[in-house]
């Protein structure tokens, strides 16, 4: 990496690829060596110049200070490295002349100059070359002038002449040789930039090629995810509804492989950006617990969500790229954990002058990993067996993504298993802080008694009680509450009645054991009871129900609800977002496209028409107006950017206001900021994902378009204070 100030350049090998940082340490030795060799030969020249009375003995201090400039230069790396050279290369040649220019320094000036020539011939420097063998050439026109004055002291025989004619010819050869090592090196540059030119034609082809392969993998995926999930909520028989929500699962998964294997893409060919944005911490975290929440699997794990109540309530950052880290990381452990085990995710952070850490721990009781697995994984290697099942010990590309994303946000991740015991994995990324307030309030806390049932011995690991105790003890820390915890039903009816408590919290365990007291008790107090998707209370039960996976946003939810129907609103994934009366043109050139985009924005209330290509959207336009037009992006003909511009064209001319949100499959990176730079209002990528899309929605109309007030602000869903 290299900054530029003026003519200072200082260079630094962080940051820089492998190959390009032993090339930087390379030529930082040549630099060494040659610094070195010249500050000898001026201590080496002293004593000679002082006992045998040279005149010129008053430059010592000039040839010390030389010498003291270039190891300045060479430390401080002041000036380019080919400044540097230069002078480095005048010290050395006025400390050969001081030398050679005496009568006594006959045949030394042959191994100076030899010296000074075979180490410039590692700068690639000709010009230095050049000069050296003249500068020989120099000295040895002085010493021939002081044997025929006979001021050497030496006798002018066949002997000296040959003598003199061998070292002419050493001198010689190895300038030469100098000038092959250089035109060599130039060569082999000439072949590394033919071959950076080629790599950089094939990484535009590779561009081009995965936008195209995105686009193409994503539609059918759109398809089937968009199809059946318009169907699981059209259906009345449960057994097809079941299939439908099967068949969504299977899209998402589909949708996820073809984004990891992108991103793993991306990372590997040095592709890989990222994105900056204000972002919802409690937001982010429960867009990742519900996508965990969708797992339909039977044999899941306990999935324990700890969030740090004192997180800011917004950061800066790649919000899409966080969740991504926090999704990886919780597959990983709960592909490697069996049923009866647990995952704990720790959402935490640490104070920093620029902001905060934002740490995230993910601990698991799972099979573990052993320490050469461990070793391959620092090493960046992924999985290598064909088989994938619980009991290879293996990961596949979700670490090697997570690595990746980790070190392009300046973060770093630690990884900690023993083989049986399960695996402790540690990441912290920097990120700025938007609004410092943090991310949880429970309100009217001195009105709040609460109690929690949990039996003591239900887990077959001890340590997912233990998972469970650390979430809810940090949540009644940071909120400063007064929790009663009982082990037993027995303790359960005593404790209740001896005290008036506000929140009874249980899991569908416990609450099985009695369901008809538990019932009667929502008449005096809240009972919550945290469950598995499929758990269905008794019938007219008045408890509310958290699904799992727990964490701490809804516990606070709860906690600040006032009645029954506020905390089940409060749920991620129970409130309804409407757009009432919004009308929409979704522009796309795949008519099933078209279909599933029609049949997803019906469902929020919307009046939806469709258009198949640019040129017919901008006739829409011209007829009707609009609230939004959703534009697809890689259409024949007409692309869905020009589009857009010709569509801004006609509303300035009609003076209206239209807001234009890119819907497309080409979510590569980078293509969010293109979008927006090229004048959309929004972006949401295929496949559909329905909370970006209601988040999208509710900022972009946000800004006056008929129907807005209507809209639930879905940015702030799962952040209890609203």
């Amino acid at each position: 990496m290299a900054a530029e100030n003026g003519k200072k350049q200082t260079h630094t090998e962080e940051g820089l690829p492998g190959r390009q940082r032993e090339e930087f340490q390379r030529r930082r030795g040549i630099e060494l060596i040659i610094v070195s060799v010249m500050t000898v030969a001026v201590i080496s020249v002293t004593p000679s110049a002082i006992s045998l009375g040279w005149r010129e003995v008053w430059l010592l201090p000039f040839l010390f200070l030389g010498a003291g400039i270039c190891w300045v230069m060479y430390i401080r790396r002041l000036l380019t490295e080919r400044e540097r050279i230069r002078m480095y290369a005048v010290c050395s040649f006025a400390v050969v002349i001081f030398d050679g220019v005496h009568p006594t320094s006959l045949y030394g000036i042959a191994i100076m100059c030899a010296l000074v020539l075979a180490l410039f011939s590692q700068t690639e420097q000709r010009g230095i070359l050049h000069a050296g063998f003249l500068m020989y050439l120099f000295l040895l026109g002085c010493q021939i002038v002081f044997l025929l004055r006979g001021e050497s002291g030496m006798a002018v025989d066949s002997l000296l002449v040959s003598q003199l004619m061998l070292h002419t010819a050493c001198v010689f050869i190895i300038y030469r040789i100098g000038l092959n090592i250089i035109r060599k090196h130039e060569g082999d540059r000439a072949d590394a930039l033919r071959v950076i030119d080629e790599l950089d034609f094939m990484r535009k082809r590779t561009e081009n090629f995965m936008a195209n392969v995105s686009h193409e993998l994503r539609t059918p995926v759109n398809v089937v995810t968009g199809l059946s999930s318009v169907m699981e909520g059209r259906l009345a028989e449960e057994e097809d509804r079941q299939d439908a929500a099967h068949i969504l699962e299977a899209g998402r998964r589909l949708s996820d492989q073809v984004d990891d294997i992108l991103d793993f893409t991306e990372i590997e060919t040095g592709r890989f950006t990222l994105t900056k944005g204000v972002y919802s911490v409690t937001s982010m975290v429960n867009d990742a617990v519900t996508a965990l929440g969708i797992d339909r699997r039977k044999d899941l794990p306990e999935i324990i969500v700890d969030v740090d109540a004192n997180l800011p309530r917004r950061l800066i950052g790649d919000e899409r790229r966080i969740k991504k880290i926090l999704l990886h990381l919780a597959d990983n452990a709960i592909k490697f954990t069996k049923r009866g085990g647990g995952v704990y995710l720790n959402i935490y952070r640490i104070p920093e002058e620029y902001g905060i850490n934002l740490c995230m721990e993910v601990k698991d009781t799972g099979i573990g990993m052993s320490g050469k697995v461990l070793e391959r994984l620092r090493e960046g290697i992924y999985q290598e067996d064909a088989e994938r099942n619980r009991e290879n010990t293996g990961y596949g590309l979700g670490l090697r993504i997570v690595y990746g994303i980790v070190q392009a946000m300046g973060g770093f991740m630690k990884i900690e298993s023993v083989p049986g015991e399960g695996t402790n994995i540690h990441v912290s990324l920097p990120q700025e802080v938007a609004e410092e307030e943090r991310c949880m309030e429970v309100k009217n806390v001195p009105g709040l008694q609460v109690a929690f049932y949990q039996r003591q011995n239900k887990f077959a690991s001890p340590r997912v009680l233990e998972y469970y105790l650390r979430m809810i003890g940090h949540v009644v820390r940071s909120q400063a509450i007064t929790v009663q915890r009982v082990v037993t039903l027995e303790d359960c009816q005593d404790l209740v009645e001896a005290h008036s408590f506000t929140h009874l919290f249980m899991s569908d365990a416990e609450y099985a054991e009695a369901p008809s007291y538990f019932d009667a008790l929502c008449k005096e107090m809240q009972v919550i009871v945290v469950a598995q998707r499929d758990f269905r209370p008794t019938p007219f039960s008045r408890i509310t129900i958290l699904m799992k996976p727990l964490y701490a946003v809804p516990l606070v939810e709860v906690l600040n609800s006032s009645h029954e129907q506020e905390a089940k609103e409060a749920l991620y994934g129970d409130s309804e977002v409407r757009f009432d009366g919004v009308k929409v043109l979704v522009v796309d050139d795949e008519q099933m496209n078209l279909i599933v985009a029609e049949g997803i924005f019906s469902h929020y209330g919307m009046e939806v028409e469709t258009a198949g290509s640019g040129p017919e959207a901008i006739e829409r336009i011209r007829e009707r107006e609009y609230d939004a037009v959703f534009m697809d992006h890689m259409m024949p003909g007409m692309d869905g950017v020009e589009a857009a511009h010709r569509i801004r064209d006609l509303l300035r001319e009609t003076g209206r206001s239209t807001r234009i949100i890119a819907l497309t499959a080409n979510a590569v990176s980078g293509a969010r900021e293109m979008f927006i730079r090229e004048g959309f209002d929004g972006f949401v990528a295929k496949p559909i994902e329905r909370k970006e899309l209601e988040r999208t929605l509710a900022q972009v109309l946000s800004g006056g378009a008929a129907g807005a007030a209507k809209a639930v602000n879905a940015e702030e869903r799962g952040n209890p204070q609203g």
